[in-house]
């Protein structure tokens, strides 16, 4: 019954995640198509999806027997890499080709930039999280 837990567990993470990065992705991908209002709703959705992440997978695992290994939990998190990976470029050849005079982001990406940092911190801290209740 544990191993089952476990890929429930695991299956739960990666789609939550798999969700949560595309969305992100397809407001990075498509930002003409959004304002700033949508990226802010899908940043709150990502959060809430974490949060429910998180609360299923102790409800899952409530009588406290862990999951073999504290991989299963952050096995996912490569899903992140992407989203981080074309901002972190982006912003190098911002600092890179600085202009004083050009703004360096619009409000929209600056939004999009701060919530794909805080959405990606919760998922963070909700594994992290998990791991530490032994979980």
């Amino acid at each position: 019954m544990l191993m089952s837990k476990n890929a429930l567990i695991i299956m739960i993470h990666f789609i939550t995640n798999l969700i949560v990065q595309l969305g992100l992705f397809i407001h990075t991908a498509f930002s003409y198509d959004y304002s700033v209002k949508n990226t802010i709703a899908w940043v709150i959705i990502g959060i809430v999806l974490t949060y429910i992440d998180y609360y299923a997978c102790i409800r899952i695992l409530e009588d406290k027997k862990p999951l073999d290994s504290w991989v299963g939990h952050i096995a996912d998190l490569v899903l992140a890499i992407p989203n981080v990976t074309l901002w972190g470029y982006s912003f190098i050849l911002d600092v890179v080709n600085s202009d004083i005079i050009k703004p360096k982001h619009s409000i929209h990406e600056i939004a999009l930039i701060s919530g794909i940092i805080l959405v990606d911190t919760c998922l963070v801290l909700e594994r992290i999280r998990l791991i530490s209740r032994n979980h």
